[in-house]
């Protein structure tokens, strides 16, 4: 009988693959020292008393702390930057993305 747990954890059986995969990526070409990752892949559940429990696949490559903070800050300015009249909750737009990856976007694109 196949049952909702048992497809949480094969979803997230499935989720820590696809982290594996990324980790081979960065090894593949060298960039250990270079790229700068954070990925949590989780699913939200409550316990008995009705408190949350997050279930996370995490993978990080962060050098140092600093660069941590930096990580942080990034991630919680583009959280907050979401602009949820523009339908995108809990995120940001293409042009929020373009912008923090310094790419300036043409009035054609």
């Amino acid at each position: 009988m196949y049952t909702a747990l048992m497809e949480k954890e094969q979803f997230l059986l499935e989720i820590q693959r696809l982290h594996f995969e990324m980790e081979k990526v960065i090894h593949k070409y060298g960039m250990e020292e270079e790229v700068i990752s954070l990925m949590v892949t989780g699913l939200l559940d409550y316990d008995q008393e009705d408190d949350p429990i997050l279930k996370a696949i995490m993978s990080f490559h962060i050098q140092t702390e600093g660069v941590l903070d930096e990580v942080f800050d990034f991630v919680r300015e583009s959280y907050m930057r979401c602009d949820e009249s523009d339908g995108n909750e809990g995120g940001y737009s293409l042009d929020d993305m373009l912008d923090d990856a310094g790419i300036e976007k043409t009035d054609d694109e």
